[in-house]
């Protein structure tokens, strides 16, 4: 007796209970206290949801503000089996409106699909309601999800890979100041192909450190050259003068590598993309941290 629906059209349990004695639906007790289906509810199994959703259509361009007893005495002449009116959750305002939409279940496929193909069904203000199946609903919004699912990526994908020529903002940043100027150096590997496998960032950057080289990273890319990055401003110039002289510090693992600079315009374009994939990363973790904050409260 406590839920609002049945509130509002009555508090009196004698008069609900005298009401119920003639549902077809449901039984009472012989106290007048309890009530119960008369058949057990059917088994809620995929077959079942399939068997629902053929005789159930999506109707759409109700008033926003519209209430259920108005919708429910619209469809009762179209003897329909149940109404569902499509809710989202507002988090400004924190509580449910309505969609304008509702789902509306027929006792046939039959009675449903002569109201889905209906010429022209009228609702108030609203000249003719959009229908269409249920089952033709959830494949339009799983191809309209998908769609803007690769939209995002893509959009992402475009901002990731836009270098400093696209992006003055980078380019003249005084955040590429911090990295240090002449610090690449790129390399290449003077073997037959067979034995460049041999050869992995790894083993560079440990051989060149054990040179007393400061190696910050080695980028090997499935083409050549290959890239090393140095800690030190003009780093790169001692590198390679050190290099020149002995030539027997160019070996690893038996194979020969060549050095050469990084020419300084290539060495900003690395930097600048450099920093905007910091800053793209950044920004998705703090995406991650605000929505899992979200979930979590004091």
């Amino acid at each position: 007796l406590k839920f609002n629906r049945l509130a509002t059209l009555s508090t009196d349990k004698d008069e609900i209970t005298a009401a119920l004695q003639m549902s077809t639906i449901i039984e009472v007790s012989d106290d007048k206290s309890k009530v119960r289906r008369v058949t057990s509810l059917p088994q809620l199994d995929d077959e079942f949801k399939r068997s629902v959703m053929k005789r159930t259509a999506y109707v759409k361009g109700f008033p926003l503000d519209e209430k259920l007893d108005s919708i429910l005495e619209f469809f009762s002449d179209y003897g329909t089996e149940n109404v569902i009116m499509r809710n989202y959750r507002n988090k400004k305002q924190k509580c449910y409106m309505f969609k304008g939409s509702c789902f509306v279940t027929f006792p046939t496929v039959e009675q449903c699909t002569e109201f889905v193909n209906k010429g022209c069904v009228p609702y108030k203000n609203t000249e003719n309601l959009i229908r269409k199946f249920q089952a033709v609903y959830v494949e339009e919004k799983k191809v309209e999800i998908a769609q803007k699912r690769k939209k995002s990526k893509d959009a992402k994908e475009d901002a990731n890979n836009i270098g400093a020529e696209a992006n003055p903002e980078v380019t003249d940043s005084k955040e590429l100041d911090d990295y240090p100027k002449k610090s690449l150096v790129y390399f290449t590997v003077e073997c037959p192909d067979e034995e460049k496998s041999k050869i992995t960032a790894l083993n560079v950057k440990k051989h060149l450190i054990s040179l007393g080289h400061d190696i910050k990273f080695v980028e090997m890319t499935p083409e050549e050259p290959f890239l090393i990055r140095l800690g030190v401003e003009n780093a790169a110039i001692s590198f390679i003068e050190k290099h020149a002289v002995d030539e027997s510090t160019v070996e690893v693992l038996g194979v020969r590598l060549i050095f050469r600079a990084v020419p300084e315009d290539e060495e900003s374009r690395y930097y600048a993309k450099l920093l905007a994939l910091k800053k793209s990363t950044a920004s998705s973790i703090n995406r991650k941290r605000t929505r899992t904050q979200k979930h979590f409260h004091s």
